[in-house]
């Protein structure tokens, strides 16, 4: 399958690591610009990746789907607001270890599913998936042992990191050479280093940005996809608000989505007290976006495949 041209759906879908590669040197080489890295990335990247969940909704079948199960759209996530909130004044621990477990799982849920969209073997498929969650449990655990309850050092979580990278590499030989293609082993890759380099930085912010940049560059590159997929066919013919579905509204959105965002971000972390509390606003976008997101990309229901995933593979874009 082919979503733009080989060289594109490689480096920006397939196998991404220029963008953590970039971070990371950045992060390395400019340590007093951190703060400007974090920013940046989350200006450019993570906030408008955020906001690229709704442009689905520009699709008024979209909305039509949504409207006849109102309890998964509208209920659920009012319920989803209401109890996140609480968590967050009352229990703030649990509150970010959920936070986190559901991240990991909403990034994980997203590298399987791009690697079944590349994997013509129903065997590799699996084993991409299984190897997948084994993996980034292994993340999660020793993610939250060091940057959140300092049950392992620094150099501890340094070795474990290494470790992770060679447990990794196995693996990938080891599809390699039992299915024979690079590309597909190097998806798998890509799904076990989104969260590898959290044991090499000492700042969570860094260790929750680096490697996911290359989730941010596959979930832009497919709602791009999507969007201009639905613009360019006769998708028009059928649809009243087909003037939606054009690159600009697409970059308006997530453009202002990421740059409030990064603003109330970067406000609440300069702020004390109340102010600082502003950071549960850009929490419930990203929980939103986690819970939506299990909605309009579940391609296992006909009504989804036939809105979205259709669109993903259109050759008129």
């Amino acid at each position: 399958m082919i979503i733009f041209d080989k060289k594109i759906d490689f480096f920006f879908i397939k196998f991404p690591i220029f963008f953590p590669l970039v971070y990371l040197a950045a992060l390395f080489g400019m340590p007093d610009y951190g703060y400007v890295i974090a920013f940046c990335t989350l200006l450019f990247l993570a906030e408008p990746h955020f906001g690229a969940t709704w442009t689905v909704f520009f699709d008024e079948k979209m909305r039509a789907y949504a409207k006849n199960h109102t309890f998964l759209f509208i209920q659920a996530p009012i319920l989803i607001i209401i109890g996140s909130t609480i968590l967050f004044f009352k229990f703030t621990v649990i509150f970010y270890i959920l936070f986190f477990a559901f991240n990991i799982y909403h990034v994980t849920r997203q590298s399987i599913g791009i690697c079944k969209l590349f994997s013509a073997s129903s065997d590799e498929k699996l084993l991409q998936e299984y190897s997948l969650y084994f993996m980034n449990f292994l993340s999660f655990v020793g993610i939250l042992s060091f940057h959140m309850f300092n049950l392992i050092s620094e150099k501890q979580a340094f070795l474990f990191g290494f470790l992770l990278i060679g447990c990794s590499l196995i693996l990938i030989i080891i599809q390699k050479i039992k299915f024979t293609n690079w590309e597909t082993a190097l998806t798998t890759l890509t799904g076990f280093l989104m969260f590898i380099p959290a044991f090499f930085v000492n700042e969570p912010i860094h260790a929750m940005l680096a490697g996911i940049t290359m989730h941010y560059s596959q979930y832009l590159a497919m709602t791009l996809k999507i969007t201009m997929g639905k613009s360019n066919s006769n998708y028009h013919a059928i649809s009243a608000k087909a003037s939606v579905f054009n690159f600009k509204h697409y970059l308006f959105l997530i453009i202002g989505y990421g740059t409030i965002a990064t603003l109330v971000t970067s406000f609440s972390a300069s702020g004390t007290g109340a102010f600082a509390k502003l950071i549960l606003l850009p929490l419930l976008g990203q929980i939103l976006h986690f819970y939506i997101d299990g909605l309009v990309w579940k391609f296992s229901k006909k009504e989804v495949r036939e809105i979205n995933l259709k669109f993903l593979f259109n050759k008129n874009f």
